[in-house]
């Protein structure tokens, strides 16, 4: 419903920081996702957020107005874009709740299952095979082998992972609005789904999945976490269903906001997750050789 360019979303966003006493440098739109990264690297997790900040804030608009159009509270939107930023201030938690049990009651959020782009431009008499094949839910092993790390992680997601309701919304947090939205909500949990290739990553990926868990519990007031990740070199699910811990979300924000209102040093990764991290030509850790 919200169609804006960059530009006007760039102008909007230093209004809200000037809004809020903050600098234009300053982050204030972090995302849950980016910001539980901190548990494989530090420093990745403050360059993607300061990286996706407009996106967050786009997102942040974006629901503020589409659910403010679904709770009967708008029916217009002004021509004024400056007073977009006004809109949205009274929709609660108990609102998003209404809007969650909506889409859980009429399905509307499941995932469709996306075809990546690059099996579109595979040259290959098997392709329309392959597309049937993953649209009726199945994984041709052949295909998710050619496809790039990114694109084949995406698609094993849809495909392997369990299908709840789900609704993206956006919290205050100290200084920082941070948005998210988890791969599933019930009335009890929230669920988490990720992957890797190897068996020997899993102890890697599984703190971040569990930050990530723990954060979408704590701001989406969930007591448990239900977390899976799906290892493709053993074709295997695993899967962890406990309680939401709360001090492991409030740690990692805190650890977050040290090494970006602080300045504190970032703790280095382990240096083989710089091999092939996109940030590494910008970020400071690696131009020291600390990884």
């Amino acid at each position: 419903m919200l169609n804006l360019d960059s530009k006007t979303l760039e102008k909007l966003l230093t209004l809200e920081k000037e809004r809020r006493g903050m600098g234009i440098n300053e982050l204030l739109f972090i995302g849950m996702a980016d910001t539980a990264m901190y548990n494989w690297c530090a420093m990745k997790s403050l360059l993607s957020n300061r990286e996706m900040e407009l996106a967050y804030f786009s997102a942040y608009l974006s629901d503020r107005i589409n659910y403010s159009f679904e709770l009967g509270r708008i029916d217009t939107i002004p021509s004024n874009k400056e007073k977009l930023l006004d809109i949205g201030d009274d929709v609660t938690f108990d609102d998003i709740e209404k809007l969650l049990l909506e889409r859980a009651e009429k399905r509307e959020d499941m995932d469709a299952i996306i075809i990546p782009p690059s099996l579109e431009k595979m040259d290959s008499p098997d392709k329309m095979d392959a597309i049937l094949r993953i649209l009726k839910g199945e994984i041709p092993k052949q295909v998710i082998e050619k496809l790039p790390p990114t694109e084949a992680g995406m698609l094993l997601h849809m495909l392997k992972k369990e299908q709840y309701p789900s609704i993206r919304w956006n919290f205050p947090w100290e200084d920082y609005i941070v948005v998210g939205v988890p791969d599933g909500i019930t009335d009890t949990f929230v669920y988490e789904f990720k992957t890797t290739g190897k068996y020997g990553f899993l102890r890697f990926v599984r703190p971040v999945a569990f930050a990530q868990a723990d954060l979408y519990g704590y701001f989406f007031r969930r007591g448990k976490k239900r977390v899976q990740i799906y290892v493709r070199e053993r074709d295997e699910v695993f899967t962890w269903m406990e309680k939401v811990d709360t001090a492991n979300a409030i740690k990692t924000l805190q650890n977050f906001r040290e090494i970006d209102k602080e300045g504190k040093d970032p703790p280095p990764p382990r240096a083989w997750k710089c091999r092939s991290c996109e940030f590494r030509e910008g970020c400071m850790v690696y131009k020291t050789s600390l990884c």
